[in-house]
């Protein structure tokens, strides 16, 4: 775990299972390379072509199919996401599912300017990033 929100979604994903309910994560590439793993009842699935801990190079898309193809062997009853993610997960996937979303927004915007401010300190200045930072930022 790294950081508040991981130890938030654990504890509230443990909680559930612990109280009868399939809990699933789907996330980034593990480190190790698993591609699935069971932890306190909650089921893990990485997906293997995207960069551990990164939400660029395919991994909204990838995370879609995973999650429709999961969807369609056990039906889900609802989407939650840690972040606004499951907006754009829930736009792509829902209309097929019908799945309803929950999504737990954190922090406030002046954390997220913070936050962009940091990314493009560390990454430098890329346009594509630039605007679609903003634009993220806006709609926040």
């Amino acid at each position: 775990m790294r950081g508040g929100m991981d130890v938030h979604g654990k504890l509230l994903a443990k909680g559930l299972a612990d109280r009868g309910h399939r809990v699933v994560f789907i996330s980034t590439r593990h480190p190790a390379g698993k591609t699935s793993d069971c932890e306190d009842g909650v089921e893990l699935h990485y997906l293997p072509d995207t960069i551990f801990g990164s939400r660029r190079h395919g991994w909204a898309a990838k995370s879609v199919r995973a999650l429709a193809a999961l969807h369609l062997e056990q039906p889900f009853d609802l989407v939650w996401s840690q972040s606004f993610d499951g907006f754009g997960l829930a736009k792509a996937v829902s209309p097929a599912t019908k799945l309803p979303l929950l999504a737990t927004l954190h922090g406030c915007i002046a954390q997220e300017l913070t936050s962009y401010i940091e990314n493009l300190r560390r990454r430098g200045f890329h346009p594509v990033f630039f605007c679609s930072g903003l634009a993220g930022l806006a709609y926040s």
